[in-house]
């Protein structure tokens, strides 16, 4: 817009029929935005590098501390903050596992000994494990191979949304849907996990905007590519 508001003043002057007059003008014009541009990033960088030492700096505590006092001024944070956890597969290891059959499924109790739960490298998650660790919201990934895609991809992404809604209603005393922000406050004052549903693999939609806004209906969240 300031622009073309310097080419119609211009018009307007003695010197219309001078095209070197506004090229000049218009050279002028373009270094004065990229002037601002330069003064505004510089302002950036520099608020980011203050919040990043500033911030640490606040809350460092005394060296001389305890690593228990320093744990519990942490769950004082995680107490008042939710803590997200923004990917978990646990979803696609009860398929792998036990076939979506959540009555062979016991998540309100430590698996750190139940096998395969136990001797899989990409499982560590209960509801023991997501107390301790004071996670107050958790993105459910309702995941499917790429081998699905062009077959049974929407299916299969479907049985998986299910299957986090059934997780979420069998323990609801732990776990709560949610799918905005102001949920997640809610919830976490109630001191219950605030529970997301997000899809992992855009091949999951099968090209389909109509498949898109089904899956947002039934409370997804967010869709990686």
């Amino acid at each position: 817009p300031s622009t073309v508001y310097t080419q119609l003043s211009y018009l307007d002057s003695p010197r219309s029929n001078s095209s070197n007059g506004f090229a000049t003008r218009r050279k002028g014009g373009e270094l004065s935005t990229r002037h601002w541009w330069l003064v505004g990033l510089v302002f950036l960088v520099a608020a980011t590098a203050g919040v990043g030492v500033g911030v640490p700096l606040a809350f460092r505590g005394d060296p001389s501390q305890s690593l228990d006092t320093r744990l519990e001024f942490a769950k004082k944070i995680l107490a008042e903050f939710p803590l997200i956890d923004g990917h978990n597969d646990l979803p696609w290891n009860i398929r792998s596992f036990i076939h979506n059959q959540l009555e062979k499924l016991k998540l309100n109790e430590s698996l750190k000994t139940v096998e395969p739960w136990s001797v899989s490298n990409w499982s560590h998650t209960d509801i023991p494990r997501l107390l301790e660790g004071r996670v107050g919201g958790q993105f459910w990934v309702a995941y499917t191979p790429c081998a699905a895609q062009y077959q049974n991809a929407v299916q299969l992404t479907l049985e998986q949304i299910d299957l986090i809604k059934r997780v979420i209603k069998k323990y609801n005393q732990y776990l709560e849907l949610v799918t905005n922000s102001q949920d997640i406050k809610t919830v976490f004052k109630k001191g219950k996990i605030a529970s997301l549903i997000a899809i992992e693999g855009g091949h999951g939609i099968s090209n389909s905007f109509g498949s898109l806004r089904m899956m947002y209906e039934l409370g997804v969240r967010y869709l990686t590519l």
